[in-house]
């Protein structure tokens, strides 16, 4: 019996391998030739993004994009974070690459966001196998100075400059701490609670032996 192709599936398989970064140039340069091959439901929400991109940089230049921006249903920022990762490893489609330059104030220079990110990607790795107290005589790692990081992620908390999403990122790192002075204080005023408890607790004369 003939088998049948299911072309759907064929073009969705090849768009995979292509924003995975695993499709040959030799290969890709074949599929350009086909009029509309890689069109579909990814491009279309990509080009929405870049109306949006364009709406907001209007006639005075695009500001800058945080990470937790969201415009009504698009999380516009964390598309941008991946767009400009995607470019510095070289895996950004060409045609969304002349797109996003066309765009008034458009840069490839790491936002505040991105960098925020990278830092707290190196914090994270730092606590794999020391602790936030190591940071005051360790603070570097690859050029960034994660103690004054920590000091500043608390400093703009405390002032309420802090995106939802940020605070969320912060407390997922291990053993994170808004307040750590006072968390010690309260650590260790339970402590000695807990221990005046147990002394109350002794039977005249001391413990049993």
């Amino acid at each position: 019996p003939r088998r049948t192709v299911n072309l759907f599936q064929v073009r969705a398989f090849f768009r995979k391998r292509r924003v995975e970064g695993q499709l040959s140039a030799a290969l890709k340069r074949e599929l350009d030739g086909f009029p509309g091959f890689w069109r579909g439901a990814l491009e279309e929400g990509q080009r929405r993004k870049i109306q949006l991109l364009r709406k907001l940089a209007g006639s005075r230049g695009l500001p800058e994009i945080e990470s937790g921006t969201i415009i009504g249903q698009t999380r516009l920022g964390a598309w941008v974070l991946r767009c400009c990762k995607r470019h510095r490893e070289g895996r950004l489609d060409p045609w969304l690459e002349r797109e996003l330059e066309r765009i008034p104030g458009w840069t490839w220079k790491p936002s505040r966001a991105e960098q925020t990110e990278r830092k707290l990607d190196l914090l994270e790795r730092f606590l794999e196998d020391r602790s936030y107290e190591d940071l005051v005589h360790h603070p570097m790692l690859h050029g960034v100075n994660l103690h004054s990081f920590v000091l500043h992620l608390r400093k703009s908390y405390n002032k309420g400059r802090m995106s939802d999403e940020l605070i969320r990122a912060c407390e997922r790192l291990p053993d994170w701490s808004w307040h750590p002075l006072e968390d010690r204080r309260r650590l260790r005023r339970s402590s000695a609670h807990r221990r005046s408890d147990d002394q109350d607790d002794d039977p005249p004369g001391g413990r049993a032996g």
